[in-house]
């Protein structure tokens, strides 16, 4: 028996406009026929706006001629199905790590700033550098932005714009003070 996976991402709920779907469609047939034409035995399709059903139905009947056994068995799973994901992973959190009272994730449901999140934890250890507390947040392109707030300058009235509102994502560093901090 020949097995064959084909992931699909579905671009949001409400799906594809009928035009969509039928380039979608084609474009899955003209790949399908592409992979015969080379005479590969694996396909790998990405087909947005299609049901799981239907595109079994395509990449059963286009590549059955493939295979010399009846047997064929096409098995599609949708990726990043809600129903996949732990409900618990789907609220929005922030991560708090290093010389906190509480490190870890802590789910946010309102704006959050930086001071409130470090009071979430517990606020900071003896033993944190208060003045090189980083807030890294992870771009959409996957670029790395990194914000510095000094702790003590906010105490002291002088560093308030530093005490960022966070997004969900965001991960706080808060670094053992050295020797001489």
């Amino acid at each position: 028996m020949h097995r064959i996976l084909c992931t699909l991402q579905p671009r949001n709920s409400t799906g594809w406009k009928k035009s969509e779907k039928e380039r979608a469609i084609r474009r899955v047939k003209n790949s399908v026929e592409e992979a015969q034409q080379r005479d590969q035995s694996h396909v790998s399709i990405r087909a947005r706006g299609l049901t799981p059903l239907a595109l079994e139905n395509i990449l059963k009947a286009k590549l059955k001629n493939n295979y010399k056994d009846e047997s064929l068995d096409v098995t599609v799973a949708v990726a990043n199905s809600l129903k996949d994901i732990p409900e618990e992973d789907l609220k929005p959190k922030i991560f708090i790590t290093g010389e906190v009272v509480r490190p870890g994730s802590y789910v946010v449901r309102q704006p959050t700033t930086l001071m409130q999140a470090i009071a979430l934890a517990g606020g900071v250890s003896p033993f944190a550098a208060k003045r090189r507390i980083q807030v890294r947040r992870r771009a959409a392109g996957g670029d790395e932005a990194i914000f510095m707030f000094n702790y003590k300058a906010y105490e002291a009235g002088a560093d308030l714009e530093g005490n960022i509102t966070l997004r969900a994502g965001d991960v706080i560093m808060v670094p053992e003070r050295g020797l001489f901090d």
